[in-house]
């Protein structure tokens, strides 16, 4: 209730508090938190400013009515455009570390790395075009890409 309306990084900041049930969960089932979950928290973190910030584009007018400080009314449409760019690559490497660390198939981080790709490719072209219209297909997007990479990390899971 504090940061949202007093600072624009307040999706970046409030980000933790929605990527924390992957941490809480492991800490509850195995008294500990370990490497995958802590993964998945970061994913989920990197994940919600390009969620967040790409509705806050195309609903800009929606939060300078409530008096929020959105990054697009702080700081304008092409550096928040930027941001979504800039969070959407930096998942990349926590997409794949899963595989990395012997946790998931090398099936799974080939398709996390594609997927991810495919994201970042839809926020590349949400910072080119830079029209309401492109900031709903990057939300959608992002909606799209979690869940893909979350069902997929399930499947992968349950083929061991």
């Amino acid at each position: 209730m504090w940061l949202k309306p007093t600072t624009p990084l307040n999706i970046v900041i409030g980000g933790a508090a929605g990527a924390a049930p992957p941490l809480i969960v492991d800490a509850a089932l195995h008294g500990r938190i370990g490497l995958m979950s802590l993964t998945l928290f970061v994913i989920v973190f990197l994940w919600t400013p390009p969620h967040f910030w790409a509705i806050s584009l195309f609903r800009k007018q929606d939060y300078a009515n409530a008096h929020l400080p959105m990054l697009p009314l702080t700081h304008g449409d092409k550096l928040t455009r930027l941001r979504i760019v800039q969070y959407a690559i930096s998942i990349a490497p926590f997409a794949i570390l899963p595989t990395l660390t012997g946790n998931l198939s090398i099936g799974y981080g080939l398709f996390a790395l594609a997927a991810t790709a495919w994201f970042v490719w839809k926020c590349i072209q949400l910072y080119r075009v830079g029209s309401e219209a492109m900031a709903k297909r990057a939300f959608f997007a992002s909606l799209a890409y979690l869940h893909v990479l979350f069902t997929a990390m399930t499947f992968d899971l349950a083929r061991r």
